[in-house]
C-alpha cells in the first residue's frame, strides 16, 4: 500500500508501507493497520529493553501486534468508529501529525508504549491518491502504527511527533 506525502506529511515523501492486519466488521467496517513509522521512530524501537537479540525481541513484537489489533477491532465494532484509547499527545506538530495520536501502555516497571493514529478513509482529500486506492480496496478506517518505545526511550520518540523537541516532550508527560 502507499501512502502519499501529503496526506500523512511525516512521511516527507509517498511511501509504500506494510499492511499489518486488516480487520471486518459487522456495520461494514473495514480496517486497515499499516505501518507508518518513520527510519527515525523505527531506530528509537529498536533501542527498547528486550530488543538485544532476536529471542528476546520474538516476546516483544507479539505485544505491540496485538495492541494494533485490539485498537483495530474497537474501531471495527465499535458504533462510531472509535479508536478506544486514552489521547496520547495533546500537543504534537500539527503540520507533521495532522491526526490525533493514541498511545497505549502496560503497566509495568519500563512500561513498553504503542503510539498510533486513526483515520476515516472519508475524512481524507479527494484529491488524495490513498483516498482513491482504499476506496477501490473497500477499507474504510486506517490504524497507523507510528512508534513504539519503553519509557527509557520515550522522550525521543515524543520528541519526533513534537518536531525533535525533547524537553517539550518531557513537559507533556514523556517519561511519566
Amino acid at each position: 500500500m502507499i501512502l502519499d506525502s501529503e496526506t500523512f506529511p511525516w512521511l516527507k515523501e509517498d511511501s509504500i508501507v506494510d499492511v499489518l492486519h486488516v480487520e471486518q466488521g459487522s456495520n461494514g467496517t473495514v480496517v486497515a493497520v499499516v505501518d507508518a513509522r518513520t527510519e527515525e521512530a523505527k531506530k528509537i524501537e529498536h533501542k527498547m529493553a528486550g530488543y538485544e537479540n532476536d529471542e528476546k525481541k520474538q516476546r516483544i513484537l507479539p505485544i505491540i501486534k496485538d495492541k494494533l489489533i485490539m485498537a483495530a477491532k474497537c474501531v471495527a465494532t465499535s458504533e462510531d468508529n472509535s479508536i478506544g484509547l486514552p489521547i496520547g499527545l495533546k500537543n504534537k506538530l500539527k503540520e507533521l501529525y495532522p491526526f490525533i495520536i493514541y498511545a497505549w501502555k502496560d503497566q509495568t516497571h519500563n512500561a513498553k508504549r504503542v503510539y498510533m493514529s486513526k483515520v476515516s478513509v472519508e475524512d481524507m482529500s479527494d484529491e488524495s491518491e490513498t483516498k482513491k486506492s482504499l476506496q477501490e480496496a473497500g477499507v474504510t478506517e486506517l490504524v497507523l502504527f507510528l512508534g513504539a518505545c519503553d519509557k527509557q526511550n520515550q522522550e525521543s520518540l515524543v520528541a519526533l511527533f513534537m518536531d525533535g523537541d525533547s524537553r517539550d516532550a518531557a513537559k507533556y508527560g514523556a517519561g511519566a
